[in-house]
């Protein structure tokens, strides 16, 4: 196992440096609020057989993302029509990005 902290900008260099094949048999991506963009960078790269992904399921149904933090701290942010904090993506957002 190797342990580096990525950003969108270098985790496709990791995933070279570390020898991670072009189609793996699994992603598993839970970073607290970013999971969503990097699996979108990854994307580019990488098709794996499986992606097993944090996801909001406070708003399943909708088509609902935060924005990316370089920091790497995501705060919540209040969606008034929705009555709720959005915080990460949603299962169809993350079902959108797959295909």
């Amino acid at each position: 196992l190797y342990r580096r902290r990525v950003s969108l900008e270098t985790i496709n260099d990791v995933f070279d440096e570390v020898g991670v094949p072009p189609e793996p048999d699994l992603f598993a991506i839970d970073i607290d609020g970013n999971d969503f963009w990097i699996w979108h960078v990854l994307a580019e790269r990488y098709r794996p057989r499986l992606v097993q992904v944090e996801y909001g399921k406070a708003y399943l149904r909708e088509d609902i993302l935060n924005r990316y933090s370089p920091s790497g701290f995501v705060y919540a942010t209040y969606q008034p029509c929705m009555g709720d904090l959005i915080f990460g993506a949603s299962a169809k957002a993350l079902i959108n990005l797959a295909r």
